[in-house]
């Protein structure tokens, strides 16, 4: 017995799978752009003030696709940051990473959400 089944389709369901890729990079890119600014604006609430010139020096690079860096770029950040034998530390941008991980966790389940959608509405 032979069993044949035809999808009608085929053409636009290989079409919509070969964007994926470039849909998923786009949508999670928009995500990391959206989660570095909410964590640099956290952060920048919470590091320690004296001269306001550390809270102020806090940037945000985007060095391509899904991928982004956030530092401050006082001399000193590190030693504020981690401390040292004087000082205890005061991780005010992990403790942002950690503030804004729910705003995180939602901002990637909706861009993955959204590249499904996109494909399966091309199907």
């Amino acid at each position: 017995m032979n069993v044949q089944i035809e999808i009608k389709n085929a053409q636009q369901i290989k079409s919509a799978f070969r964007m994926s890729p470039y849909l998923m990079t786009k949508n999670l890119s928009q995500a990391i752009k959206r989660v570095s600014y909410k964590v640099q604006g956290q952060s920048q609430k919470i590091t320690p003030v004296k001269t306001g010139f550390l809270r102020r020096s806090h940037r945000t690079d985007f060095q391509g696709p899904l991928r982004a860096t956030i530092q401050p770029t006082a001399d000193y950040a590190y030693f504020v940051h981690e401390g040292t034998r004087f000082m205890k530390g005061r991780p005010f941008l992990a403790d942002a990473v950690e503030i804004t991980q729910g705003f995180t966790d939602t901002e990637f389940e909706k861009a993955v959400q959204d590249t499904l959608d996109t494909i399966g509405a091309r199907i």
